[in-house]
């Protein structure tokens, strides 16, 4: 009967869905490597912007004292300087100074087709989801820019995908560790940019009801 049915249309969909399903990992894996490859080139040659020059100047400060009062005038929370600041010590290429908003904006490409992958009936529907997010010369511009916005995001797309696994497992015990890391990385994403505080406040509201 299993041989029968793996010759029929319906058993060879089966099949192929679950081999999609064996290899969703890997494959969403291959994709975000594939996103990496354009930033890491053009954030090897193109210029870096006022603004990125400007966190740079304030992260790069050599007394703890005089980074503080420059941090003091900047609009934005402190967090992205701060990781500025400690990659600054290992080199000062164009491409050194993005990995802080390379590295996250990468790593968010993943997250998002990991929640793609549960909210989505198909995991092709999925990995184009990561595929289009990822290769996305906005996102690609977004992620190579010196600024903490891929910091933030990264974040916000973490405590969503912690907010999705909360309201799949409410009656579970891992529901409770859900919501704790969801709460963790929505104060990291405002720790990064404030206007995340108007975003993640009518969330928690909503959760609350």
């Amino acid at each position: 009967m299993k041989g029968l049915l793996s010759t029929t249309p319906l058993g060879r969909g089966a099949v192929a869905t679950s081999d999609l399903e064996r290899l969703f990992p890997f494959l969403l894996v291959g994709i975000t490597l594939a996103a990496l490859v354009p930033a890491l080139v053009l954030g090897a040659s193109e210029f870096i912007s006022y603004d990125g020059y400007w966190h740079l100047f304030i992260a790069k400060q050599d007394r703890w004292k005089q980074f503080l009062s420059e941090y003091r005038g900047d609009a934005h929370p402190i967090l992205y300087d701060l990781a500025l600041r400690v990659i600054a010590l290992f080199g000062h290429s164009r491409l050194a100074y993005r990995s802080a908003s390379i590295i996250p904006g990468v790593a968010s490409i993943y997250l998002l087709g990991r929640i793609a992958g549960r909210l989505c009936i198909s995991k092709v529907v999925a990995l184009l989801t990561a595929a289009a997010y990822g290769l996305s010369m906005t996102m690609i511009g977004i992620t190579i820019d010196v600024r903490s916005y891929p910091l933030a995001l990264v974040f916000v797309i973490a405590a969503f995908y912690y907010l999705v696994d909360f309201l799949a497992h409410t009656s579970d015990a891992s529901a409770n560790r859900s919501l704790v890391l969801f709460g963790i990385f929505t104060s990291l994403a405002i720790a990064s940019v404030r206007v995340c505080f108007s975003i993640s406040v009518p969330r928690i509201d909503q959760i609350s009801q």
